[in-house]
């Protein structure tokens, strides 16, 4: 249908185009229409009356008094008589037949008979008028010359003599003619089978053959021409001749396609030559489809000709072939691909950098398309993996093991390389990817021996610092440990066998630095496992060991046993073994050890002292010759000792079944007064006046409804609401407060009120421990400055303290209580000018802007880090959080008291890598981030601050971890039995957007640093940042331009955007403050107010689409900068080059 559909479109434009062209040419006699169209004798009367014929215009213009008569002149009757004359000799040449589109026929000699006989009748009625007008004008006694009259008389009887003659030669020739017409008609029956047989054409030599055509055809169109005059002359009718006019046409189009075969043909010759390195496809492929269009443009009959079949299919096969040329051009084609092409075409060359393009189409690569597609489409992925496997063996080749020295024995121990672990983990993905690849048939032998010789590295490294690990761990204990030694002589000489084995390891291992090398190595694998299996023997006698000293010493169960191994390694040196005495000691910090004569302190121990330094004499001299240490409720039981387990219910339920069975089998033993009982199938001693004692806080996220076996184990005891004033009043008289019950009354009213009149802020705590931090700053301050009367030095405390936790909107409330409850006194902020001084040359340090605010919240900070070990800096993004730790960490740096930060984000990993796990199926201990932090802190000598910063949301699962630590055990306890210590020079620092998940336990263990988004506003970050110009001249012309510009620019957003309303003042003005200034980043080194605008608008308003309303009030109010007048101020950018407003989509590539 679609075919037919077509052909009848096809057929409808030709009849059209027909149609057109008849009209066309019988629009052609329309000038004649004047001579059979109108009325002969009013055209006579107006060429008598005015010497031409009216026009329209004419008798409109006389339509009232008529046109003004003008009769013709002599010379004007001669010219229209000629004319009439001319018009019969051009219509006697007019052709009696006419062909268009070569099939439709128009026969004109009717028309030309009956138009020749008009002209005639016109001429032969002009003798009489002329007669009637010089009549006329005789009447009006105008003579004509006497020639006139004669002409007039003689002239019709001229004429008429002259057709009579003609008449008469007509009759006397008339045989003549017949026979002459005789002749022409065999002439023309002639001319017909010659034009016939001269349309056959040879195509051998096409240009040579076309040139001798045109020549016959040229002369035979002289006797077609011939021959239509004596026709004429006779009349005798011809043959149309149409084949040799379609000769005529068909030669000039046979012309027009060797043309364009000729070209096509040179143009793809000279192709052929080209290097296959020099071949641009892209010209080429551009022009062969000029080549296409323009043979699509030859006129249609030239289509059915062979000639035009063979071009066209020349260039279609060109275009696919050099599609397919591209293909090849891909960087990803090697030998072997050109090879597998070859086999497929059946064609063979050698491809270097001799091949040509026509060797490439020797190919048929337009026969082949889909093959050469399918051959690219896997050249392209073994390129990557090509690319993949090169680079592997470039990073391999130069990956190369570090050492260092063991530091007992010097021994080359494998140094931990964590980016080598990160490649090998990479690069083994990478070929398990490639592996699974359906192109991988060629790599597969290479990747499959790269994947063999990782996984070797890979499970040698791991196995290797398994057993490094362990020897290093074993090696103090069984080589160094004289005690060990004779207490396992067995495992030690066990050991000696390994330390030779893996010493010999080490050393080999060293002469080969290359990491494949080293770890592919035959056997050491082998050698590895079985030291590995060694080491589990001795590891085995040496927990063996560690428990029968802690049920030698119980309380050794109190600490871990790389804790104990410690102790027993330097049990020896009491001077080492003291720093784990608070392990097992509660508060017992250190000894005093009495010094010899060199005063060198010896083994024999004469006092304790206190984390508070309390000192403590002992009753008699202590020989501190040796110890032992050790599971808690072994350790309780055997020693008597109560142990208060805090956070009991965040152990997990499947936890708490198992400590149900442990506490009753300690229970029951006391019941039925066991001197000895079994615990866990081991029989230990049992002193009866051990206690457990777990606290809780119910109904907190993270925690875990207690057991019912294990609730009937323990004695509930609900604890009540404390009595805050008493508790205050004690406290203050403690601090050296006087007036200590009057000065409690008005501190608790104070924060009853707080509770509840200010805004309920999730940060907020009014509690027992907030109300002890103030206690504590009022003590020292009074200590600082005893002459100030007692109800200054609380107000002022009340005061400071607070007041950096308090957010905008309440501190007018919070001063208004304040001066309520102490009415009159004005106490001003005890000030460290010194300290001050210091910060400020910090914040300028740091590139920052010292303002006064900025200043007042890092010495906050210092004052809640004095009486805090715990403190969260609360505030939005962008409140200027990390600049105000930054300035202080840098104050402390300028004051030399070398401070340390590390920081980390809790919640990026989990809580096992947080504070570790031990591994339940080896019962191996895994060290956790924080934990491992928190101990090197620890173990820092330099009584410098030591930070410890946690950047991320509070989690309840991980913060609720850190109770113990947060609080005033100020312990980090783990898995391991290890209680970690947070030293007085040690701080947790929270850096937190909100504490909305935070739980009360959390917030009122820290003090509070609330930056307000109004503390800094939009100029500071933006003086920072036009700090950093380089340019002098860059940085005036920005400081004043952000001073005209932003201020209104937020004022009206605050004022007439009804979104930005709610928001934050911070939030807001950053947002479009850092936005605007990073759009302001690209070079501006002729910095002009357009350069300035350009990135102003499209950060101002990013927040929420009013940019109509917005884009509306902009042009109005800044008409310094002339936006185009189409679209809104966000659809232009400034380009860099010209500093014109371009729009955006200027920059989007086509789709």
């Amino acid at each position: 249908m679609a075919d037919l559909a077509d052909m009848r479109h096809e057929l409808m434009g030709r009849v059209q185009a027909v149609m057109t062209a008849c009209c066309d040419y019988r629009s052609a006699f329309d000038h004649y229409s004047y001579l059979y169209g109108e009325d002969t004798k009013e055209f006579f009367r107006q060429f008598l009356l005015y010497g031409h014929i009216l026009t329209a215009a004419e008798i409109e213009a006389h339509a009232e008094n008529g046109v003004p008569e003008s009769p013709p002149t002599l010379q004007q009757f001669r010219e229209q008589i000629d004319s009439y004359e001319k018009i019969y000799e051009e219509v006697n040449r007019i052709e009696p037949i006419s062909i268009f589109q070569s099939w439709m026929k128009v026969d004109a000699r009717p028309f030309k008979a009956s138009l020749l006989n008009v002209i005639k009748c016109v001429t032969d009625a002009m003798f009489e008028p002329l007669k009637q007008t010089v009549e006329l004008l005789k009447t009006y006694e105008q003579e004509l010359p006497e020639e006139v009259y004669k002409q007039l008389e003689k002239l019709p009887e001229k004429w008429n003599n002259i057709k009579k003659l003609a008449i008469a030669v007509k009759q006397h020739v008339a045989p003549l003619q017949a026979n002459e017409m005789t002749v022409l008609r065999k002439s023309c029956s002639a001319f017909d089978v010659e034009q016939h047989r001269f349309r056959e054409f040879d195509t051998k030599k096409p240009y040579q053959l076309l040139d001798t055509k045109h020549i016959e055809i040229k002369q035979m169109e002289s006797a077609m021409t011939s021959i239509y005059e004596s026709a004429g002359l006779f009349e005798v009718m011809v043959p149309d001749y149409k084949q040799l006019k379609q000769c005529r046409k068909e030669l000039c189009l046979l012309k027009e396609l060797w043309d364009m075969i000729s070209l096509v043909g040179a143009c793809l010759d000279d192709w052929q030559t080209t290097k296959w390195v020099d071949i641009n496809v892209e010209n080429m492929d551009l022009e062969c489809k000029k080549f296409a269009r323009e043979i699509r443009n030859l006129d249609k009959e030239v289509r059915a000709w062979d000639a035009f079949s063979g071009l066209d299919s020349k260039v279609k096969n060109m275009l696919t072939a050099l599609k397919a040329v591209a293909e090849l051009q891909n960087p990803a084609i090697r030998e072997r691909h050109w090879n597998q092409l070859m086999q497929v075409t059946g064609v063979r060359f050698v491809m270097d950098s001799d091949t040509t393009l026509a060797d490439l189409l020797k190919l048929n690569l337009h026969n082949f398309e889909d093959e050469v597609r399918g051959i690219v489409d896997k050249a392209v992925p073994e390129m990557s993996m090509e690319k993949v496997l090169k680079e592997l063996k470039m990073t391999w080749s130069t990956m190369e093991f570090q050492y260092e020295p063991h530091p007992r024995t010097n021994i080359p121990l494998l140094k931990s390389d964590e980016e080598l672990i990160e490649i090998l983990e990479d690069n083994q993905v990478q070929l398990q990817n490639l592996i699974t690849s359906k192109y991988i048939a060629f790599f597969l032998e290479e990747v499959s021996i790269w994947q063999r010789k990782l996984s070797t590295m890979d499970s040698v490294i791991s196995l290797w610092f398994e057993v490094q690990h362990t020897w290093s761990h074993l090696e103090s204990i069984f080589i160094g440990s004289e005690d060990i030694r004779a207490q396992l002589p067995e495992d030690s000489k066990r050991f000696e066998g390994i330390d030779v084995d893996f010493k010999e390891l080490a050393y080999e291992a060293q002469k080969t630095p290359n990491v494949v090398e080293a770890t592919n190595k035959p056997g050491l694998s082998q050698q590895l496992e079985d030291i590995q299996s060694r080491l589990s023997l001795c590891e085995k006698a040496l927990a063996e060991y560690l428990d029968m000293k802690r049920l030698a010493f119980p309380r050794f169960y109190f600490v871990s046993s790389a804790d104990l191994l410690d102790i027993l390694s330097n049990g020896t040196n009491p001077q080492l073994v003291q720093r784990h005495l608070s392990k097992l000691f509660d508060n017992l910090a250190r000894m005093k050890f009495q010094l010899d004569s060199e005063q060198k302190p010896t083994k024999v121990g004469l006092a304790m002292y206190s984390r508070e330094e309390e000192y403590v004499s002992f009753s008699e001299p202590c020989d501190c010759s040796g110890q032992s240490c050790g599971n808690i409720y072994k350790g309780l039981s055997q020693t008597g000792a109560w142990g208060c387990f805090d956070e009991f219910n965040r152990i997990s339920v499947e936890v708490l079944s198992v400590v149900a069975v442990q506490v009753k089998s300690v229970q029951d033993a006391i019941r039925e007064k066991k001197k000895s009982f079994n615990f866990l199938g081991e029989d230990i001693n049992l002193v009866p006046s051990v206690g457990i004692f777990i606290t809780m806080n119910p109904g907190y996220a993270g925690r875990t409804e207690l057991p019912e076996n294990l609730k009937a184990l323990f004695r509930p005891c609900a604890m009540v609401v404390p009595d805050f004033e008493l508790i205050c009043e004690i406290m203050l008289v403690a601090e050296g407060f006087i007036e200590a019950r009057a000065l409690a009354r008005k501190f608790i009213t104070l924060y009853q009120l707080c509770k509840e009149l200010l805004s309920k802020q999730d940060h907020y705590d009014w509690g027992l421990r907030a109300i002890k931090s103030v206690l504590v700053v009022a003590g020292s301050l009074k200590r600082d400055d005893p002459e100030r009367p007692e109800d200054q030095v609380l107000m002022r405390s009340l005061r400071d303290f607070n007041i950096p936790k308090i957010v905008t909107d309440d501190v007018p409330v919070f001063m208004g209580l304040i001066g309520d409850l102490f009415p009159a006194l004005d106490v001003p902020r005890k000030r460290d000018l010194n300290f001050e001084s210091f910060v400020r040359q910090a914040v300028l340090d740091l590139r920052l802007q010292a303002e006064d605010n900025f200043v007042l919240k890092v010495v906050k900070l210092e004052e809640l880090l004095t009486v805090r070990h715990s403190v969260f800096v609360v505030g939005d993004a962008g409140t200027g959080k990390s600049q105000v730790m930054r300035s202080l960490n840098k104050t402390y740096q300028i004051m030399k008291r070398r401070p340390v930060w590390t920081d980390l984000n809790p919640k990026a990993v989990t809580n096992d890598e947080l504070f570790g796990i031990i591994n339940p199926a080896t019962r191996e201990w895994k060290d956790g981030l924080f934990s491992s932090i928190m101990r090197e802190l620890a173990n820092i000598t330099h009584d410098g601050p030591k930070w410890m910063v946690l950047d991320g949301d509070i989690d309840p699962m991980w913060i609720e971890s850190l109770n113990t630590v947060m609080d005033d055990n100020k312990v980090l306890t783990l898995a391991s039995n290890e209680r970690i210590p947070l030293n007085p020079t040690m701080r947790l620092v929270f850096e937190i957007s909100h504490l909305r998940t935070a739980t009360p336990a959390t917030v009122s263990r820290a003090g509070i640093l609330y930056i307000s988004p109004s503390d800094l506003g939009w100029n500071p970050p933006v003086s920072s940042w036009i700090d950093r110009r380089e340019i002098q001249s860059e940085r005036a012309n920005l400081t004043i331009l952000f001073d005209k510009y932003l201020p209104i620019c937020l004022d009206t957003l605050r004022t007439r955007v009804r979104c930005f309303r709610k928001c934050r003042t911070t939030q807001l003005e950053l947002s479009c403050v850092l936005t605007w200034c990073h759009h302001t980043l690209w070079p501006l080194n002729d910095l002009c107010e357009t350069s300035f605008l350009g990135p102003c608008g499209a950060s101002i308003s990013q927040l929420v689409d009013y940019r109509v309303e917005f884009s509306k009030w902009w042009v109005a109010e800044f008409k310094t900068i002339k936006f185009p007048s189409q679209g809104a101020v966000f659809d232009f950018y400034i380009d860099p080059e010209t500093k014109k407003f371009e729009p955006w989509s200027k920059l989007i590539p086509q789709f």
